[in-house]
């Protein structure tokens, strides 16, 4: 397990790297769970209604929100997530008393979230980010099949150009 592992971590860093180059995101989040509005330490439970809450969202818009998260695990245990969103609407987002742009309806729902506007310099992002793939998750990820990233349906994938052999002179 610990091979199929590790090959399932480098398979989907390549793609959340994929993922993070091939769409263009409006802010990179870190999103954190309020204990008093849900538990910390139960991802899949917070996951599955984070994306429900999501799809709910989109229902109610033309510019669909389209996200790519990767779940991180505090040293006790409790999980955040940090990620690439685009597509909430701006009536929706203020600026917190941390100088953060925040999300009013994901505060409401689930807890805490700080969102930076996103420059011309996402490739550095996308390595910023694959860091948290590594850090401490072959522990955290004791599941077999378990997810090392979340992202909405649709998002773009590189695009294959040309395959063949190349030509050595």
């Amino acid at each position: 397990n610990t091979e199929k592992l590790s090959n399932n971590i480098t398979r989907a860093k390549t793609t959340i790297r994929e993922y993070a180059l091939c769409n263009k995101w409006d802010f990179w989040c870190t999103f954190t769970i309020n204990p008093k509005k849900y538990n910390r330490y139960h991802l899949n439970e917070y996951i599955k209604d984070f994306t429900e809450f999501i799809h709910n969202y989109n229902r109610r818009k033309e510019d669909k929100c389209k996200y790519l998260f990767i779940p991180e695990q505090h040293k006790d245990g409790a999980w955040h997530i940090h990620g690439f969103i685009s597509g909430i609407a701006e009536t929706d987002i203020y600026t917190n008393k941390f100088g953060y742009f925040a999300w009013k309806q994901y505060e409401e729902k689930f807890g805490f979230i700080s969102m930076t506007k996103l420059d011309d310099d996402i490739e550095k992002l996308a390595s910023y980010c694959l860091k948290y793939m590594s850090k401490d998750l072959e522990k955290s990820v004791k599941d077999l099949n378990a997810h090392l990233y979340y992202c909405s349906k649709g998002l773009q994938k590189a695009e294959e150009l040309y395959k063949g052999h190349a030509e050595l002179h």
